[in-house]
């Protein structure tokens, strides 16, 4: 490969390439052709993975050695071989490489890079489930549309006899629904679809849902005087998106289509439309509301922003309440208590190891509560005093992520689109970093108890 150097003056201008005082010149060809094996990578891991996992019998799969052929996708029959834990996270980290040549190269055309993020999100919707919440989700469909049970005043447990049921996490038996309303009538329709299609149906809601917010952040990278298609790339080839957020069917995606929309209407001048869609956003998750105070605060309309904000509160609150009853607001104590429990590979449970900590206890909890009180406090602040409120948001949103002591793959997903919008890299620098340090600690604690 032909580099050049001013120091050495070995190629010159007049050769095609350009030439910069004491940095390495790669010519264009070398970095599509980089952009272009990452995203091979990217697909081929995809691949693998829903391949084994099609085969039956993985951990990755939940229960895997119990759920019917039938939900595991039409890959199943298709070759593959046993998901071992181990195999599913080198496959994982190897994706993540590839992840990497396609942003730092930054060179795939439109085409390409549209063709490449489909397919792998193809891929993986023909494979089955990675996760048990896509089995959460539908067995509280089941058992309002089905059953005529109120999914905010009872957990999967109160009809044990439900086919969905066996599938359902254990930590979820016995837990009312922690969605929003939005989400929780959006995925009635996979109730009337049986089993297998229920979980089709909710997968390719997530598909939809993620292609949807690549683009959208793509339309608001362009407003923002960004490349469109990094954006869309770094956002939608994301292997924890493709794994967790697609594969898995997770809800999140819904969140962040809704989310990037109110942004991309607020970033055209429509601050009504920005706020109401941000509450809606919130009533299919509930940490999308980080994103609203930042919005009515940076906002150059902000009667208008909170005059949408209030529209939509108003209307998703009517629509619940004629659903749900006065158990509309069943998802908040839910929250309140999953927020008391504890994941090895959360960032206060690593920072309590470094102290010397087994675990981490209530008081640590509330510090941290405090501490990401104080960060969103300070974010709005300068955004007060005319900081991006686009910028600040996607810093809250990875702030709520961080601090949490429920730390979940998905929730690193968050600010992600967020982080595509800014000519700082250190957002997107501290997101992916996150999401390696993930990854990393999978292969053991990244700060041993001492």
């Amino acid at each position: 490969m032909k580099v050049a150097f001013r120091a050495t003056a070995i190629f010159t201008p007049q050769m095609g390439y350009p030439v910069t005082a004491g940095r390495l010149i790669v010519p264009p060809w070398s970095r599509t052709a980089a952009g272009s094996v990452g995203m091979a990578v990217l697909i081929g891991g995809a691949t693998i993975i829903a391949l084994d996992a099609a085969a039956g019998g993985s951990h990755e799969v939940d229960d895997g050695h119990l759920v019917p052929r039938s939900v595991l996708g039409p890959l199943t029959g298709h070759g593959g071989s046993y998901l071992y834990i181990a195999r599913f996270w080198l496959l994982l980290a190897a994706m993540m490489a590839g992840y990497v040549l396609v942003v730092a190269a930054g060179r795939l055309r439109p085409g390409p890079a549209i063709a490449g993020i489909v397919t792998v999100h193809l891929i993986v919707l023909a494979g089955p489930p990675l996760t048990s919440d896509v089995f959460s989700y539908l067995d509280y469909a089941r058992l309002g549309v089905l059953h005529g049970i109120n999914p905010y005043a009872h957990s999967p447990a109160f009809l044990t006899t439900d086919p969905a049921y066996p599938y359902v996490g254990h930590l979820w038996r016995h837990v009312p629904s922690a969605y929003g309303p939005l989400f929780t009538l959006a995925s009635y329709p996979a109730a009337l679809l049986g089993l297998a299609g229920g979980v089709m149906y909710l997968k390719a809601l997530t598909v939809v849902s993620s292609l949807a917010a690549a683009g959208l952040t793509a339309a608001c990278a362009r407003i923002r005087g960004r490349d469109p298609v990094r954006a869309a790339l770094i956002v939608g080839a994301n292997p924890l998106l493709i794994i967790y957020g697609v594969a898995a069917g997770h809800n999140d995606l819904v969140m962040l289509a809704v989310l990037m929309l109110g942004v991309w209407l607020a970033l055209r001048g429509r601050a009504a439309g920005g706020g109401g869609m941000t509450v809606l956003a919130s009533a299919v998750k509930a940490s999308a509301v980080i994103v609203l105070p930042f919005m009515l605060i940076g906002s150059r309309e902000r009667l208008r922003t909170f005059a949408g904000a209030a529209a939509g509160a108003a209307a998703m609150a009517g629509l619940a309440l004629a659903v749900f009853g006065g158990r509309a607001l069943g998802f908040v104590p839910v929250l309140e208590r999953q927020q008391r429990l504890v994941t090895p590979n959360a960032v206060p449970s690593e920072i309590a190891r470094l102290f010397g900590q087994a675990q981490i206890t209530p008081p640590d909890r509330t510090l941290m509560h405090v501490v990401l009180a104080a960060a969103l406090v300070y974010l709005l602040v300068r955004v007060w005093r005319g900081a991006d409120w686009v910028v600040a948001a996607g810093w809250g949103l990875l702030a709520t992520a961080v601090a949490t002591t429920w730390m979940l793959s998905w929730y690193t997903l968050w600010a992600l689109p967020f982080a595509t919008l800014t000519r700082d890299r250190r957002l997107l620098v501290a997101v992916l970093l996150i999401q390696v340090l993930y990854v990393a600690h999978r292969f053991g604690p990244l700060v041993p108890t001492l």
